[in-house]
């Protein structure tokens, strides 16, 4: 033994006495009692600890994903088959057509397009995250689908085919279509006429938009109405009534889907028409983004693919070629919009949305946001405006 351990042993005025546990079958009692119940610091850390293990768990698989540790990760092939779009039904009369999500607020010529050169704002984040895609499933079978979706706008009777991919109950009073118009699509229409004088009570809007909102949760698909547009109509001069239309942008987890679902009333309360997609979802998978600032740097080299150079036996002095624009991104932001894939197959999948003022005038841009080692063909993927 060194010295040291001799030393401390000296100093031990206890050393060379041995222990002796009085009352020894007290104590053991003590110490092997269970406690009555976890005391409440316990049940803190317990609460802790499980917040803790489920946000780690979130951040882990988000971290997997992108490092690439996702090889399960559906490929999105946005190339159109050849028979994309062989069965769509085209109805006499549609909604007004929505938004394009290419590019707004810049109205289309003729003469040589200027180029578009991107640069991000510092509002602009730098960093990578993640946001899921939904693959939709069509309702099954398609003629029972059209008669349950009648019954809740009260059209009853007999449902009949119209094309492949179009069926319709129709009564004296009103048609039902469920039909593929881009996505799958339910569209109400009736034939009946307002109350043609002026005394009739108008019903409040906010009335209206309880009914419409009701009807949405009756159908049961996999989305959300938020807070409609409402705007109001012309009055009809012949029969005296105005009309409320109502535009719901459809939610699903709580993201905007670019989809809505419209109505439109009579001043007296009548729906006049109705109209929205039918789907759910199948499945949902977690996919890598790029950073908002790695999607202005996509948007210039789209914009590259657009503007390409004069042929080669073209002298550059030879082309006005019409300079570049500068415009500074400052704002995106993420929802999904719907695509059809080449297998026929209907996915959400987020994009980001660039907005920019061009001599005073809002403009925007939008892409896929998701990172390409997981989309095929996406230069040429267009979203569907149903």
């Amino acid at each position: 033994m060194s010295d040291v351990f001799e030393r401390l042993s000296a100093a031990d005025p206890f050393a060379e006495h041995a222990y002796e546990l009085h009352d020894s079958a007290a104590f053991m009692t003590r110490v092997t009692k269970a406690p009555a119940g976890p005391p409440l610091w316990r049940r803190f850390q317990l609460g802790v600890s499980g917040a803790l293990a489920a946000t780690t768990l979130v951040m882990v698989g988000a971290i997997a994903a992108l490092q690439g540790a996702a090889p399960s990760l559906p490929l999105l092939n946005f190339a159109l088959a050849s028979t994309t779009h062989a069965y769509t039904y085209a109805p006499s009369s549609t909604k007004s057509a929505s938004t394009s999500f290419t590019v707004s607020g810049e109205a289309a010529s003729m003469s040589p397009r200027a180029p578009y050169r991107f640069a991000p704002s510092r509002q602009l984040s730098n960093a990578a995250s993640v946001a899921s895609a939904y693959q939709l499933r069509t309702p099954g079978d398609l003629k029972s689908e059209t008669l349950r979706v009648s019954s809740i706008f009260g059209v009853v009777g007999v449902a009949r085919s119209l094309a492949p991919t179009a069926w319709q109950v129709s009564t004296a009073r009103a048609t039902m279509t469920f039909a593929l118009h881009g996505l799958w699509t339910w569209r109400y229409v009736t034939s009946s006429t307002p109350a043609a004088n002026s005394v009739v009570e108008t019903v409040p809007v906010a009335v209206l938009t309880q009914r419409a909102a009701r009807l949405i949760g009756d159908l049961g698909y996999d989305y959300r109405a938020g807070q409609p547009v409402i705007t109001t109509g012309a009055s009809n001069a012949q029969q005296a009534f105005t009309t409320v239309n109502l535009r719901f942008s459809l939610f699903v987890d709580g993201t905007a889907s670019g989809l809505s679902a419209d109505f439109t009333f009579s001043n007296d309360g009548l729906l006049l028409r109705a109209e929205g997609p039918a789907f759910y979802v199948a499945s949902s998978y977690l996919y890598p983004l790029l950073s908002p600032v790695a999607g202005v740097a996509a948007l210039n080299a789209h914009e590259t693919s657009l503007s390409p150079g004069p042929p080669s036996n073209v002298s550059m002095t030879d082309v006005h070629a019409p300079r570049a624009t500068e415009v500074r991104l400052r704002t995106s932001s993420l929802a999904l919009r719907a695509y059809r894939l080449s297998d026929d197959t209907f996915w959400l999948v987020p994009t980001y949305t660039y907005r920019a003022q061009i001599k005073g005038r809002a403009s925007t841009w939008s892409l896929l946001a998701l990172d390409p080692r997981f989309t095929k063909n996406a230069a040429t993927a267009s979203p569907i405006s149903p």
